[in-house]
């Protein structure tokens, strides 16, 4: 509490550590995280995320597998048990359809399960192109909130995300990067997400060019 005041500060931690082994070819990243405290309500917080990407390199192609896994509520327990990414990536993780950037809202606090495979493939000294594969789940069982039976839960499949990339270098200066995304949702991510309205399919694609001039140089 402030002192002189009625105000109360509370305070939420988050700590944690990363591994990472290289040998060759073969490269590996795991981390785990843990959050505990106290949300800006009160509410005790007891939240994790962990994360593993195993990454192999044969000739022109590296291969990708791996999960991230934030912790959603446990209706057992007491307190907050969504991890909170606060500033972390969204986009770069979780599929560039961005379905999962306010992670709390979009889940209804069931977390989330992030099983993914990738290939890149490396065309020429110039030119790469890229296939990633997302795999969601809810990290727990939610309620079903349409129904009046208490018993009633949502199934927790939520959908694949397929990313496609590219990368064009023009010289040391100019480079075209390009990139078309797509979500297959599952019902239960209709239902969270757009209120249950049937969508089969979405997608966007974009294009960007890059140019970074030299003006000048000194020695």
């Amino acid at each position: 509490m402030k002192e002189n005041t009625s105000e109360t500060i509370y305070a939420k931690t988050t700590y944690g550590a990363n591994v990472n082994y290289k040998k060759d070819d073969f490269d590996v990243f795991g981390s785990f995280y843990y959050q505990a405290g106290a949300d800006k309500s009160g509410l005790g917080v007891s939240a994790w995320n962990a994360n593993s990407t195993a990454q192999y390199s044969m000739g022109k192609t590296r291969l990708k597998l791996g999960f991230s896994l934030i912790s959603g509520n446990d209706t057992d327990n007491e307190k907050l048990n969504t991890f909170d990414l606060i500033y972390g990536a969204r986009h770069k993780y979780y599929g560039h359809m961005d379905y999962f950037n306010a992670l709390a809202a979009r889940t209804k606090n069931g977390g989330l399960n992030n099983i993914f495979a990738g290939i890149t493939y490396k065309i020429n000294q110039k030119a790469s192109i890229l296939i990633d594969y997302h795999y969601f789940t809810l990290n727990q069982v939610l309620h079903d909130f349409r129904s009046p039976d208490p018993n009633a839960v949502l199934d927790k499949a939520l959908g694949s995300e397929i990313d496609l990339g590219f990368k064009i270098s023009f010289g040391n200066t100019v480079n075209l990067r390009g990139g078309y995304a797509m979500m297959l949702p599952a019902k239960t991510l209709n239902i969270l997400q757009i209120g249950g309205a049937k969508n089969k399919f979405s997608s966007w694609g974009w294009l960007m060019l890059t140019v970074k001039p030299k003006f000048f140089s000194t020695k």
